[in-house]
């Protein structure tokens, strides 16, 4: 098992407390993922995992709306990007008939893409965010 902690930082806000606090749960769930691995029944880990995907779709919607409406330049690189997300956790679900090793799996994956895209993709349209608002909101 890792010995990684998924830890929220508030620098990691982009300045939309709705997105911000969606980015909260993410990590919370990754964590919650890492704590609870060798614990969880086969059912719970097929039920944890369709949560983390579904929440995760349902954000990245959230987030693509909100691209959308300060008309940010990059969106259709960074909706690319949640595609491939979405279509590599669909492929572990698929692929990974043995619950421990969907659950590993899954949870390295999610830890790193939440790292990765929380903390250094979705900064990029922070500015953008803030100079579109004109302000910052934690």
């Amino acid at each position: 098992m890792s010995t990684l902690m998924l830890k929220w930082d508030d620098s990691f806000c982009v300045g939309d407390v709705f997105i911000d606090s969606e980015h909260q749960i993410l990590f919370t769930l990754a964590q919650h993922l890492r704590e609870q691995e060798g614990r969880l029944t086969a059912e719970q880990v097929k039920q944890y995992v369709q949560l983390i995907l579904e929440y995760t779709q349902v954000h990245f919607r959230h987030e693509e709306d909100l691209l959308r409406q300060i008309e940010w330049e990059h969106i259709k690189e960074h909706r690319k990007t949640h595609r491939h997300i979405i279509d590599t956790m669909k492929e572990l679900i698929r692929t990974n008939r043995d619950i421990r090793v969907l659950q590993e799996k899954m949870r390295a994956f999610v830890n790193a893409w939440v790292l990765e895209h929380i903390v250094q993709k979705d900064s990029l349209f922070k500015q953008s965010l803030i100079e579109k608002r004109g302000f910052f909101t934690l």
